[in-house]
């Protein structure tokens, strides 16, 4: 009990994107005699819509295998490339004992509705009675990964948003201080940029010119050349 009963504690030491966090459970699962065990997570909650409709649940076409051993002492992490494991070959694939006969009994891991992985083990009839308080511990420990890396997902969306926010405020500020056809300041801008280079001690003692400039005959010009010979006069 002391031992299934910590497996939650040991799976959130590693956060919520860190194979780590299930090798520690297969090591606990061996440590309680079990003989072998392969653990899978989804890529995401498989939630079926109506539990009533029993017959209707649909079958999720992958799982990733995050740890297994099935020999003692031998627990390994699975390569992120070779996760991926088909559900109709959870029975049969390359990570199954080649040498040996071995029955594997399949637990669902899950909260409600939500289908979050599943554990495969081969255990002793008198070792059944564990894998209530396992499973439990499990479904507590999954839940709470897939919260926490939805959290970091949203988190990131934040950010990318709030970027693009103040991407879209720098330009608008831009926008609203310059002249869009010549590139200099409008009056805003003028007087927010006029003070500030006065005060700069980079310019102290240092003469300026203001220059006042005007276009004659700018309607003349757009209506006989046209506003594209207009606008590359006032440039």
């Amino acid at each position: 009990m002391y031992t299934s009963n910590s497996l939650t504690r040991d799976m959130l030491v590693y956060g919520e994107d860190n194979d780590m966090s299930y090798q520690s459970v297969t090591v606990k699962l061996e440590r309680l005699g079990i003989k072998s065990a392969y653990l899978y997570t989804f890529a995401s909650p498989h939630i079926n819509q109506d539990s009533t409709i029993w017959h209707d649940w649909q079958i999720p076409a992958y799982a990733l295998l995050k740890s297994y051993y099935n020999e003692p002492g031998k627990i390994e992490i699975v390569p992120k490339k070779k996760q991926r494991i088909e559900s109709m070959n959870l029975f049969n694939n390359e990570f199954m004992p080649e040498n040996r006969r071995y029955t594997l009994i399949l637990n669902t891991i899950f909260i409600n509705e939500e289908q979050l992985g599943i554990l495969l083990c081969e255990i002793e009839h008198n070792q059944i009675p564990y894998l209530e308080p396992i499973m439990a511990q499990l479904s507590s420990a999954f839940k709470i990964i897939f919260m926490l890396h939805m959290q970091v997902g949203i988190q990131k969306q934040l950010e990318v948003s709030l970027k693009k926010i103040q991407a879209s405020n720098q330009m608008l500020e831009t926008i609203s201080k310059m002249d869009e056809l010549t590139g200099i300041f409008n009056r805003r801008g003028f007087f927010e940029q006029a003070p500030a280079k006065i005060r700069d001690s980079k310019n102290a003692g240092k003469k300026a010119i203001l220059l006042f400039a005007d276009l004659d005959n700018l309607k003349t010009i757009n209506d006989q050349m046209g506003h594209d010979e207009g606008d590359f006069a006032i440039k």
